[in-house]
């Protein structure tokens, strides 16, 4: 994603360009004032230790003083939407994992989930979209497990009884719960041999007073442009009201999509007439997910934008996130979203109430930064890699670990930890390296390799070590369909740290083990220049 902590000016320097990974540990205090950088570039979040943030369809809140984010679980179940993951943060920074709240059938799992409190039966209500059976709902006494699944159905609109329920959102304003929702009609009439296949409309409904269902009466959001092609297929709606308007955020069908255009309704009651805006031609190639308030700590809060992007795909799973803070005019229209890929914006907000611990990751001596721009790699059929760096400490080398996914590989991925004296000879022949342990990871059978960027850890690790020794991981997984891992540009780590302790990717082609160049004399091992993997490790 996104965030860079500039509350304490140097450290989020330091943080930003990629220094040893112990300052990764700073983070608000509880309550305290917080600078927030958001980049369009950089869109990938990880967990505290050091995994991928799975979490697909995925709304922000604001719960108990703590930011929760949850969102569908791919990782470990391929495309399906029966696992609801759950993370918490004190600085919209640090993102904790939580674990899933709904897994299978027997759970409260579904598509796109939203919580919300009742003030009145202090219940956290949970809805899930639960495909032709209609939205699911269960509710918890906390914001995170467990929660109790109802037998009975979220009800909507009787007249939408012979369409699907969709996506969906649900918010308390002003005391009273709301849900805007879309229904996608299969017997739409004027469907095209190739677009649109079906009619997609929104409704929006006040809830009842547990927030279990709605009040069975489905208002139209329907545009001042007429009920065009546009306001017929929309979906994935959020809601949320300012200054007197209620707003509607939402994109245009696109199903695990990598751009649709970004919608923002608007209303002086939800019986309309709804104004209707395009944000973004695209959603800065992303889908909307909603938009959620952020306290400023003093007056009007700040509307965040959050879509999901796939930062250069190909799976559903590898999704990024791209937040922007919304800018409002007098009449209460939106300024359209600024999708030029560097553009980052800032805002000041009010930390949570409640510490988030820090996770491994946080903890590491040396590794990658933990917001940069990743790119998703996809080689380890072509390429035996060698991800090095220069320990910025003396102790024991316990632990390290690399982001990996996997596809549908037969072969086991192999992680190595190896010492070696210098990068000429590492490169040169008959060269033998000291050996530190290694891992070998079974596709099939390790709980930890999923299809998302988790951190693969080698913890047999007992090698004591200096400041400025050479530490190199060795990654190979050849097989037809290659393993995935993460590169990022190492300049800006290169030129704070020195181009001698800089983290280095050297790279051997599959099967390359003889000289190579012109006069001969080129090793079949070489640099990926400026590139390195993301990794980190521990140095007790």
């Amino acid at each position: 994603m996104l965030f860079r902590v500039l509350a304490v000016a140097l450290a989020g320097l330091q943080l930003a360009l990629g220094v040893p990974l112990e300052q990764n540990a700073i983070k608000a205090e509880v309550g305290a004032k917080v600078d927030v950088a958001f980049s369009n570039h950089v869109r990938y979040l990880f967990d505290t230790d050091g995994n991928q943030v799975d979490a697909y369809g995925s709304k922000v809140n604001f719960l108990d003083g703590t930011y929760y984010l949850y969102g569908n679980a791919y990782g470990g179940s391929g495309m399906g939407q029966s696992e609801i993951s759950q993370y918490s943060s004190n600085d919209l920074v640090h993102w904790k994992y939580e674990g899933l709240i709904c897994t299978g059938s027997a759970g409260c799992g579904g598509g796109r989930p939203h919580i919300i409190f009742n003030e009145k039966t202090k219940k956290y209500v949970l809805w899930t979209d639960n495909g032709f059976d209609g939205y699911q709902y269960a509710t918890s006494d906390s914001p995170k497990t467990p929660f109790t699944k109802a037998s009975a159905r979220a009800k909507i609109d009787p007249k939408h009884d012979a369409l699907k329920p969709a996506d969906f959102g649900i918010e308390t304003i002003n005391g009273t719960g709301y849900a805007a929702y879309s229904v996608l009609n299969f017997n739409y009439k004027q469907a095209g041999s190739i677009w649109p296949p079906i009619n997609q409309s929104m409704y929006i409904s006040k809830l009842n007073d547990d927030y279990t269902s709605t009040d069975l009466n489905g208002r139209l959001i329907a545009s001042d442009k007429g009920f065009d092609l546009i306001d017929n297929e929309a979906e994935s709606p959020d809601l949320f009201f300012r200054n007197g308007w209620f707003y509607v955020s939402a994109s245009n069908t696109c199903g695990n999509c990598n751009g649709s255009i970004g919608l923002l309704y608007r209303a002086k009651s939800i019986d309309g007439p709804w104004i209707r805006q395009i944000l973004s031609g695209d959603s800065c190639a992303g889908q909307v997910e909603g938009v959620f308030p952020v306290n400023t700590g003093s007056g009007e809060p700040t509307y965040v934008w959050h879509s999901t992007a796939v930062p250069g795909g190909p799976r559903v799973m590898w999704s990024g996130h791209i937040f922007q803070p919304l800018e409002f005019r007098a009449d209460g229209s939106a300024k359209e979203l600024d999708c030029a890929p560097k553009a980052s914006f800032k805002i000041s907000h009010q930390a949570g109430t409640k510490s988030v611990p820090t996770g491994k990751a946080m903890s590491a001596a040396d590794g990658s930064p933990h917001i940069a721009d990743y790119t998703p790699v996809c080689d380890s059929d072509l390429f035996t890699l060698y991800q090095t760096f220069t320990t910025s400490k003396a102790g024991t080398l316990k632990e390290v670990s690399v982001n990996v996914a996997k596809g549908r590989q037969l072969m086991p991925l192999v992680i190595s930890v190896f010492r070696f004296s210098s990068y000429s000879d590492l490169v040169a022949p008959n060269y033998i390296y000291e050996k530190l342990g290694s891992r070998m990871v079974l596709p099939s059978f390790a709980t930890d390799l999923l299809t998302t960027f988790n951190a693969i850890t080698v913890s047999n690790l007992t090698a004591t070590v200096k400041a400025g020794d050479h530490i190199g991981i060795s990654i190979t997984g050849s097989d037809f369909s290659p393993y995935c891992h993460l590169e990022y540009d190492t300049k800006a780590f290169a030129k704070t740290l020195g181009a001698s302790t800089a983290p280095k990717l050297l790279v051997q082609g599959a099967g390359q083990n003889s000289w190579r160049g012109d006069n001969g004399k080129g090793s079949p091992v070489y640099e990926r220049e400026g590139k390195s993997i993301k990794f980190f490790a521990r140095i007790d």
